[in-house]
């Protein structure tokens, strides 16, 4: 239905329609695809500062493409530094770091925390939203972000039955690690 529809449906789709963004707010989107949630941000005017993380090579090719005055890097995020395989399912948008049902390939993939990135590249800002796609590795996505969790405002994430070969929700891990850095559940969207 166009471009201006998506960019509403995935602002739905992750609660962010009420969110007061303001401009040079920094705005994380793990697991970008190409972008999508740029769509939503460039839409309100606000020189929002929007940084998207996608490891899967054809994709980050799109994402380049539509977020080109934006921060985009081609790594995983991780709790830990390293290079891991990574299990790419672009036909299904199911590429992830743990093993889909079904994928066309496997390839290395440099992978980073997000909190040694943050501190890197802005210190000590506060973080108006981290958004994360993670296809089932979302519990390992918050675990590196732990020395900023006190600088970000919201979290939204998709926490649906995409973990691996039995298709497990990761829900209650990351909101039970969320609830020991002093998070709290304000809002829930099924499916």
């Amino acid at each position: 239905l166009g471009l201006e529809n998506r960019a509403i449906d995935i602002a739905n789709d992750y609660m962010l329609t009420a969110k007061n963004f303001k401009k040079e707010d920094i705005v994380y989107d793990c697991g970008a695809n190409v972008g999508d949630l740029a769509l939503y941000l460039k839409n309100l005017n606000k020189e929002i500062k929007y940084v998207a993380f996608e490891p899967s090579p054809k994709e980050f090719e799109c994402l380049k493409l539509n977020v080109k005055n934006d921060v985009t890097i081609n790594s995983a995020l991780h709790f830990k530094n390293s290079n891991l395989t990574f299990y790419v399912s672009s036909d299904n948008a199911d590429s992830s770091l743990i093993a889909p049902i079904q994928f066309e390939e496997k390839i290395i993939v440099n992978s980073i925390r997000l909190d040694s990135f943050h501190k890197n590249k802005f210190g000590s800002k506060k973080i108006k939203l981290i958004k994360i796609e993670a296809e089932g590795a979302e519990p390992e996505v918050i675990r590196g972000c732990k020395e900023i969790l006190h600088l970000v405002e919201y979290i939204s994430a998709d926490l649906g039955p995409e973990r691996g070969q039995e298709s497990k929700t990761t829900m209650a891990s990351f909101i039970n690690y969320l609830n020991m850095h002093n998070f709290e559940v304000v809002d829930v969207k099924f499916p």
